[in-house]
């Protein structure tokens, strides 16, 4: 969506964060908690994706980690817990 609005934060170098109306610039502040979020949620829909350097990232490895929090009884403040139906 920012992008729709002229935003750019895909180059570090040339980062463009605001968009303007009416000759005013409306800046954009990513809330990194909810990136997070979302990043999860991707992640748990596409399976895995490449990071930068073209190394996979995988949703197996989150479910690995879930797995030995349950078997050892605690669990490290990172959110990832069983779906309660």
């Amino acid at each position: 969506m920012d992008q729709l609005l002229g935003c750019d934060f895909g180059d570090v170098k040339n980062v463009v964060p605001f968009f303007e109306i009416d000759g005013r610039k409306i800046f954009v502040f990513p809330d990194l908690c909810h990136m997070i979020k979302l990043s999860r949620g991707f992640m748990c829909d596409e399976a895995s994706f490449l990071d930068g350097s073209g190394t996979t990232i995988s949703w197996k490895y989150f479910v690995n980690l879930n797995k030995l929090q349950n078997n050892l009884g605690l669990h490290l403040g990172n959110k990832i817990r069983n779906l309660k139906n």
